[in-house]
C-alpha cells in the first residue's frame, strides 16, 4: 500500500511538472524573443524562429497586400521578377526584418511597400553591422530598465494556447494588429507564423 502511495505521488508530481512546463514555456519563448529583439540579438533570435515556416506562412499575406494595392492605386508593379511574394516574405522573415518589425513598425511597413513598387529591393539585412554595433549598448539600457512592464496589458490583448502544440499572440504595435504563432517543434516552442494587418497595410492612404 505505501508502494502505491510512493508511486501515485511520484505520478502526481511528474504530471505536475510537465504540465508547468507545458503552460510556461510558451512565455519563455516569447519573453527570450522579446529581449532578443530590444538588444538586438539576430543570431539568438535565429534560433527563437523557423524562418522557413515563417517565410511560407507570410506569402498568403504578401499576395493579399499586393492584390489590394493593385486595386486601391494607381501605382504598378514594376518588379522584375514574378515570384514577388516569395522574395519579400523571405527578407521580411530574417531575424533583422523582425526587429525592424518591432522597433520602427511604420518603417518597416514602409519598406515592405516599397518592394513592391520600385525596381530595387529594400533590403531588411542591409543594418546588420548596425544591429552589431548597438548590441552592448541596448543590451546595458535593457539590464537596467528591464521590459515595460506597465505598457503590456495595452499591447497584449490575447496570448495562450490556439491548439494543443500551438500558441497565439495578439499584439498591438503603432495601432495596428499583429498575429503572432507559436508552435511546439521537436520539444521547443518556435515563432512560425505572423499575421499582418493586411487591409492597414493596403490601405491607399498608407499607415
Amino acid at each position: 500500500m505505501k508502494f502505491i502511495k510512493k508511486y501515485y505521488s511520484n505520478f502526481l508530481f511528474c504530471l505536475f511538472v510537465v504540465v508547468f512546463l507545458y503552460i510556461t514555456l510558451p512565455y519563455v519563448c516569447i519573453a527570450r524573443i522579446y529581449y532578443a529583439i530590444k538588444k538586438p540579438d539576430t543570431k539568438t533570435l535565429g534560433k527563437l524562429i523557423d524562418s522557413e515556416e515563417l517565410q511560407i506562412n507570410f506569402i498568403p499575406d504578401i499576395e493579399l497586400i499586393i492584390k489590394k494595392l493593385l486595386l486601391n492605386s494607381n501605382f504598378k508593379i514594376k518588379f522584375k521578377t514574378s515570384n514577388i511574394p516569395e522574395i519579400v516574405s523571405s527578407q521580411i522573415s530574417s531575424p533583422e526584418g523582425l526587429i525592424l518589425l518591432y522597433t520602427d513598425t511604420s518603417k518597416f511597413i514602409s519598406n515592405l511597400k516599397n518592394s513592391f513598387f520600385f525596381d530595387k529591393f529594400v533590403d531588411f539585412t542591409k543594418n546588420k553591422k548596425t544591429f552589431s554595433q548597438e548590441n552592448k549598448k541596448s543590451e546595458e539600457k535593457i539590464k537596467i530598465e528591464g521590459p515595460n512592464i506597465k505598457d503590456l496589458p495595452k499591447r497584449i490583448k490575447y496570448a495562450f494556447f490556439d491548439g494543443l502544440f500551438s500558441f497565439k499572440l495578439i499584439l498591438i504595435r503603432e495601432n495596428l494588429k499583429f498575429e503572432f504563432y507559436l508552435k511546439l517543434k521537436e520539444f521547443t516552442w518556435k515563432l512560425v507564423k505572423i499575421k499582418l494587418p493586411v487591409d492597414e497595410i493596403s490601405h491607399p492612404t498608407g499607415v
